[in-house]
């Protein structure tokens, strides 16, 4: 059973937390962008959130990668899916 819980735990920052069989998996945050208008999307516009996402990830964890006994965090953009994500994934 998977379980996908929709929150902005700030201004400009959503965030999707992700269960599978009541256990917490894993934790996608992507934070707004003034190009956030759907009409407005270009790939190079969600680059720059990238940039924006690997910019705080290097000033909160220091540099990459960010691998831990509990799991680990990466900044990706999903060409597939024209999006840029922060994705905390625990697997303990």
């Amino acid at each position: 059973c998977h379980v996908h819980l929709h929150f902005h735990p700030e201004p400009g920052v959503h965030a999707s937390a992700l269960f599978k069989d009541d256990c917490f998996h894993q934790l996608f945050v992507l934070m707004a962008m003034p190009s956030d208008d759907a009409s407005e999307w270009t790939e190079a516009h969600e680059l720059k959130r990238l940039a924006v996402h690997d910019k705080w990830l290097r000033q909160e964890l220091g540099k990459p990668p960010y691998e831990f006994a509990w799991g680990s965090v990466v900044s990706e953009y999903d060409a597939k899916g024209c999006e840029s994500e922060i994705i905390l994934t625990y697997e303990k």
